[in-house]
């Protein structure tokens, strides 16, 4: 085990325990696969930054794209097993790794945005 490993091992058991009491989208950050995206837009190279939205519009993430925009387009919507038949070449699993990924926000869930609004009330 490297000593960054050691380090980190206190914040990773920290982050584990506030999962287990919140919703685990606040504190953990997963690799975007090609069948969460629902659409790619701009130009962009693959290793350039880019911005995450989520449902409500707001950029919840931003990471390293794993392909070109035109490859993402073409590999949105599909299964991580799909990439190598529609691509020609067996690309990397994720659009974007979570080894890449920074989460700028949470995710709020409909229940918790209604009782956030019956506090408010």
């Amino acid at each position: 085990m490297s000593r960054m490993d050691r380090d980190l091992r206190p914040a990773y058991a920290a982050c584990r325990r506030m999962q287990r009491r919140h919703d685990p989208t606040y504190f953990a950050a997963t690799s975007l696969l090609p069948a969460g995206v629902r659409k790619v837009v701009g130009h962009f190279g693959r290793g350039d930054t880019v911005a995450v939205i989520g449902p409500t519009g707001r950029e919840i993430a931003r990471g390293l794209a794993g392909y070109d925009a035109e490859e993402a387009r073409q590999i949105t919507g599909r299964k991580s097993a799909e990439i190598e038949a529609i691509l020609g070449y067996a690309g990397r699993a994720a659009m974007v790794h979570r080894d890449d990924l920074v989460m700028t926000a949470s995710v709020k869930t409909k229940a918790e945005k209604l009782k956030r609004d019956e506090a408010h009330a």
